[in-house]
Order: C-alpha cells, then structure tokens, then sequence
C-alpha cells in the first residue's frame, strides 16, 4: 500500500514537472495517469469540462396584452439554445439531464400596467414575478432568478398568475443554465 502511494506521488510530481509528457519517458501508464488526473475533481470525483453546456435565451417578439390567467408565456424568438432543451414553440424548457438549473425571466411593462407571473416546474410554481408599473413615465423591468433540480425530462415554463394587462416585446425575456 505505501509503494501505490510513492507512485501516485512520483506520478503527481512528474506530471507537475512535464516530465512524463518528454519524449525521453516512455511509460504509457504514467501519461495516462496524468490525463486522468488533469480531467477529475479529486475531491468529487467527477470529471472535469467533459459536460455538455446547456443554456438557453429567449425573447417574445410581440407585445402581450390581456393575457389570461394560467396561460404559459411563449417566449417565441430564440437567441441561444446550447442543448436544445428550450422549445419557442411551446415556452417550455425540458432538461436534457439531471442537475441544479438557474433560471432568470424579466418582464417589462409600461405605466399603468402589470404582468404577474411565476416560474413552474411540472406545473408547480417555484418562484414569482410581480410586475407593476404605477405612476411612473416610463418602463418598468421586474426579474426573478430561481435555482431548480431537475431530472431528465422535467419541464420548466413560466406561466401568468392574473390577467395581464401589457408586457413588452424584446425585454420581456426568459433564460436558463445548467450549474
């Protein structure tokens, strides 16, 4: 057991000094030790920059006015949609796998109005966005950011919680990562 942890030491330094990387050392096992070594988080165990990116960024293209409570808010222009879990379709993201994801969806609406809405997983709210623009001369932006763990295939969407009078186009937007 002591001469498995010299090695794994000498295997570090080597690594650390390139020696094992020179064209004079020859031990194939050692190489391969160092690349494991470069792609694994020791302390996790897992690997390192072998994930799949997933993220998305959509917008919607139109205003959206007098929409109904419970009515799923299609963010329908797409800008970014690294593992195609996002649908512009639908306004639903799917997870592609398992994972802590971060969402974030910003509203904007004029004076005098409101849009409320909140963020849903499988059809159970996580998290709220109330956004009302009273007495102001100009634009409001609300967001919400919400943490969520997924499994594969669970659906993510936001949805709007009473009638909304009027959001805008291009600022109204809706994103998410995988962490």
């Amino acid at each position: 057991m002591k001469s498995a942890g010299l090695v794994f030491v000498l295997s570090i330094v080597m690594c650390l000094t390139d020696l094992a990387h020179s064209e004079d050392w020859s031990h194939f096992y050692l190489r391969a030790a160092c690349k494991l070594m470069e792609s694994r988080d020791f302390k996790t165990g897992n690997s390192i920059g072998k994930e799949k990116v997933i993220a998305f960024q959509a917008r919607v293209s139109s205003r959206l006015r007098n929409v109904p409570k419970g009515r799923t808010v299609r963010f329908d222009t797409v800008l970014l949609n690294e593992g195609n879990g996002y649908s512009g379709r639908t306004g639903q993201f799917t997870a592609p796998t398992k994972g802590v994801y971060v969402f974030d969806w910003t509203i904007t609406v004029d004076n005098g109005d409101t849009f409320f809405t909140e963020i849903v997983k499988n059809g159970s709210a996580f998290g709220y966005n109330h956004c009302a623009a009273k007495r102001q001369s100009y634009e409001r932006n609300c967001s919400t950011t919400s943490r969520i763990r997924l499994k594969r295939g669970d659906k993510v969407w936001v949805r709007t919680t009473s009638q909304g009078t009027d959001a805008h186009p291009t600022w109204t937007t809706f994103g998410g990562h995988k962490l």
